[in-house]
């Protein structure tokens, strides 16, 4: 008689029922249960919830948990990607990943954003601090809130041509000014390289990160 728990059937009426920890632990069991169960893993990325916030943070420190930097970050999209289908991004990273051309995250169903202008990580707030210090002692005129610059940096697609344009710094430096507008622009991509979506939710954070010019902008990406 077959084990039942051998059994794709039966591990896929379980893992309808368990939640990711769970699900993480059953994918190491055995070839058949990874295999089996990895989509259910997948399936529903909430960077909220579980250990994402604490990853997300100190990804680009070196306090990066278990070498979870950048290049695992990369990584374990550029693998898995292709299997996610509920997808709620509260972190910038985040965006500019799953945009990545290696990455084929190309099968989300529902795209959800919260708070992305406010999530930093550790290394975005050592910035932050040192900037603040220099506005504080007025020890770089460049960056005085009375003269900020906007970077304005390369378009990643012809399509945001007059209708996405960059803020002014105002308070970032120029380089985290240039960072968050190409992360809006890589954020309309990823709606756009995903055909099958069903549920959009922008988050209103993104006008703290990008002047959108045209709302025809959605329309097209969509």
């Amino acid at each position: 008689m077959a084990n039942p728990v051998m059994m794709p059937e039966v591990l896929h009426a379980i893992g309808g029922h368990l939640d990711p920890p769970n699900l993480l632990a059953c994918v190491q069991v055995c070839n058949l249960w990874h295999q089996t169960l990895l989509p259910a893993l997948w399936h529903t990325i909430d960077d909220r919830k579980y250990a994402w916030p604490t990853i997300l943070r100190l990804y680009d420190s070196e306090d990066s948990l278990g070498e979870q930097d950048e290049a695992w970050l990369r990584g374990i999209f550029s693998k898995h990607g292709h299997l996610i289908r509920h997808f709620t991004i509260t972190w910038k990273i985040l965006i500019d990943i799953t945009n990545d051309s290696n990455c084929c995250c190309n099968n989300v169903q529902v795209l959800s954003t919260f708070d992305v202008s406010e999530n930093i990580t550790e290394e975005e707030e050592w910035e932050e601090r040192w900037l603040s210090n220099q506005i504080m002692g007025q020890a770089a005129t460049k960056y005085r809130p009375g003269n900020p610059t906007a970077q304005v940096g390369r378009t990643l697609s012809p399509q945001f041509e007059g209708m996405l344009a960059p803020l002014k710094a105002n308070g970032r430096t120029p380089d985290q000014q240039k960072r968050d507008w190409e992360t809006v622009q890589r954020f309309w991509m990823l709606v756009r390289q995903n055909p099958s979506l069903k549920s959009l939710r922008v988050d209103e954070g993104f006008n703290r990160l990008c002047d959108i010019k045209d709302p025809q902008v959605i329309d097209t990406a969509i």
